[in-house]
């Protein structure tokens, strides 16, 4: 469905897309999650030995570029935003709802720790 955009707002909406607060606070941290998230969820590292240490880490706001296999352009982007320690963590939970996913999130990275990781992978696989 096609949104149509009042002429006197035009201006307006271009502006605040192309600001510096927008990119910063909008857009550019959401990519630097896709990039971990995409990365972390392709064939080849879902089947790896090393996925639920892996989730886990992402889970708990340290999954680094270098572990799931980031070309260095995508590494230097996420390493760009992700520059303080929960700032990872905070990004993943503010795109999964906010403030009242905090609690959800907490428990993720002990699912590491039992066998549901392998379990939940045996039942995905084709």
């Amino acid at each position: 469905m096609p949104v149509q955009i009042p002429p006197d707002l035009v201006d307006g909406f271009r502006s605040e897309l192309a600001s510096d607060r927008f990119r910063q606070e909008e857009r550019d941290y959401k990519w630097a999650v896709h990039l971990l998230v995409s990365k972390l969820l392709s064939e080849e590292n879902f089947r790896s030995p090393f996925f639920p240490e892996n989730l886990a880490d992402l889970m708990s706001g340290h999954l680094e570029p270098s572990d799931v296999g980031l070309s260095a352009e995508q590494a230097q982007v996420v390493q760009t935003q992700f520059t303080k320690p929960n700032d990872q963590y905070q990004a993943l939970a503010n795109l999964c709802g906010g403030r009242w996913v905090f609690r959800s999130l907490i428990g993720c990275p002990s699912l590491s720790n039992t066998n549901w990781d392998r379990n939940f992978a045996k039942r995905s696989s084709p």
